[in-house]
């Protein structure tokens, strides 16, 4: 009697793993569409561009543009702020690939001192429609500055 039982439930375990198995693979599909659950987070192209000038409106060559996100308390991702010199016609630009975020801090200094800091808080534009997957599209935003400067003692 015993040997029977045994032998009755290897066979009703070898019938239910391949009913298993057949359900697995059934449920599997090669086709696009099938794929909508995508894994990641999402994340967008940005640009942030601007010059910076003295008083007068000519360009200032050399001076330190710091770019940090301005991030949610409830916010799980970490990011670095990232830093650039001015260019011979005062401009500058930031371009990457990023966490979502709707909103940066800019903050331009002059490492030689002759000029005050500045900075804005500045909304990013949403530019484009989603793209593929977790893509959200291209974040823009654009500021320039006019630098005073310091007074001597």
């Amino acid at each position: 009697m015993e040997s029977i039982k045994k032998y009755l439930l290897s066979k009703i375990n070898v019938l239910l793993g391949a009913v298993l198995v057949l359900l697995g693979y059934s449920s599997c599909s090669e086709k696009e569409e099938d794929h909508a659950y995508l894994y990641g987070c999402p994340y967008a192209y940005y640009t942030v561009e601007g010059a910076v000038y003295n008083r007068e409106g000519k360009p200032l060559e050399g001076k330190r543009v710091i770019q940090k996100f301005i991030i949610p308390d409830d916010a799980s991702f970490m990011y670095y702020p990232d830093t650039v010199q001015t260019g011979a016609d005062g401009s500058y630009l930031f371009q990457d690939i990023s966490n979502v975020v709707e909103s940066v801090r800019i903050i331009v200094e002059d490492p030689q001192g002759a000029y005050a800091p500045d900075s804005v808080d500045l909304m990013l534009t949403l530019t484009d429609e989603k793209k593929e997957g977790w893509c959200q599209g291209t974040l823009v935003g654009k500021a320039d500055f006019h630098l005073k400067e310091y007074l001597p003692d």
